[in-house]
């Protein structure tokens, strides 16, 4: 009997002991994939959007309110519009399907399929198929009305897995950064702003999915872990240390056999900014430094974040472009020119003139001005309300 209990403790502690070598490899896995996340170059942001035009495809958009009160419609969030409580992850279960390829798929069969989300990503690009600041339905109707939605591709290599999540956490940290929310995981009490569909099956209902945890699991890897590197990402974006963008990109992506979307290109053209230039990521935040009236740039070609077009100069950041080659504008009426204190030089335009201007409005002596470029090594400016 006494032998009998002495092996039975032995076999026991043996067990333990496999159990506990299976939990350290199995965390060594978790901290080697973060640990490369981490240093993964993140892949460019795209709008589904300018894809579908250069492609020569129709946009069919999902939130559109020409969509009336059908399935389609645009809706907020159950606080409002542009306040979402956190983010839903999925992945598509389709294996090697690009991010491209599933915009197309969702931009062709929402209408059929009733799902939809807000993004897409591979380890090659993310494209934002929707605005954020509605709703979409692909997690259930008490999820669909709180939380922006992402779905994950499936690929088929480590490297490719680690390049495919960094790229998704990223744009998660910067999506809960920009709507003032902070990570935390899911709960059972219905908080926290980091969500699986599986999360959303147990806590919330309205659906049975248990995605991205079985995937995720193929790569000895968890949501757990996956919450970690969104954190590591935010962290990076709340103190400032750098964006959660690097700008080590691939030179284009194929939209179609006739088009393509160049993405710093190794060319690039010299130009001077005509006003002091904010710098941004390339999600469009500011990076907290500027590039200063006056100075030389490379750009590496141009870009569109949130509607907005950007020069690329190069290692993730960009400029608008409105600030250095500005914009060709008409004038609706007589326009006298002023210097930088507000008074009038004795020159004018004429109306219907078309001129270039930089940059916003400026205020000089409580007017709203126009800047116009320099004359004689001088500023020159015309009323905001002269621009048609």
């Amino acid at each position: 009997m006494h032998r009998k209990k002495a092996l039975s403790k032995m076999i026991a502690a043996a067990v333990a002991v496999v159990a506990s070598l299976g939990m350290a490899k199995a965390n060594t896995a978790y901290a080697s994939i973060n640990s490369e996340a981490e240093q993964a170059a993140i892949s460019p942001v795209y709008q589904a959007s300018a894809l579908f035009r250069q492609a020569g495809i129709s946009y069919n958009q999902f939130n559109s309110p020409a969509n009336g009160r059908k399935y389609g419609s645009r809706f907020g969030y159950r606080f409002g519009i542009g306040r979402p409580e956190g983010v839903v992850i999925h992945e598509t279960a389709t294996p090697n399907a690009s991010a491209w390829a599933e915009a197309r798929y969702f931009n062709s069969n929402w209408q059929n399929a009733y799902t939809y989300v807000h993004a897409v990503v591979d380890d090659q690009e993310l494209i934002q198929l929707s605005d954020t600041n509605y709703g979409v339905w692909g997690a259930g109707v008490q999820a669909n009305k709180r939380f922006i939605q992402i779905e994950l591709c499936r690929v088929n290599t480590r490297a490719r897995f680690v390049r495919s999540i960094a790229n998704d956490a990223s744009w998660i940290a910067s999506m809960l950064y920009k709507y003032g929310l902070k990570p935390s995981r899911a709960s059972a009490s219905g908080t926290g702003t980091i969500w699986s569909h599986h999360d959303v099956s147990s806590y919330l209902g309205g659906t049975d999915h248990v995605d991205p945890d079985t995937y995720f699991e193929q790569w000895g890897y968890s949501m757990d872990e996956f919450y970690s590197l969104v954190k590591y990402y935010y962290n990076r974006l709340a103190h400032g240390t750098s964006t959660a963008y690097s700008g080590k990109t691939s030179a284009s992506i194929t939209v179609s056999r006739r088009s393509t979307v160049t993405q710093a290109p190794k060319s690039y053209v010299k130009r001077t900014a005509m006003t002091t230039s904010r710098i941004y990521s390339a999600y469009g935040w500011w990076t907290g430094k500027r590039v200063k009236a006056g100075r030389a740039v490379k750009c590496y070609g141009t870009r569109w974040i949130n509607g907005k077009q950007y020069y690329d100069i190069g290692s993730g950041r960009y400029v608008r472009t409105l600030n250095v080659s500005g914009k060709i504008v008409a004038l609706r009426s007589k326009a006298y020119i002023y210097n930088g204190r507000g008074r009038r030089t004795g020159w004018h335009y004429n109306r219907g003139n078309r001129i270039r201007v930089y940059g916003g409005t400026f205020s000089i002596a409580r007017h709203k001005y126009r800047f116009c470029g320099f004359s004689g090594g001088s500023k020159i400016y015309i009323r905001s309300g002269n621009v048609a």
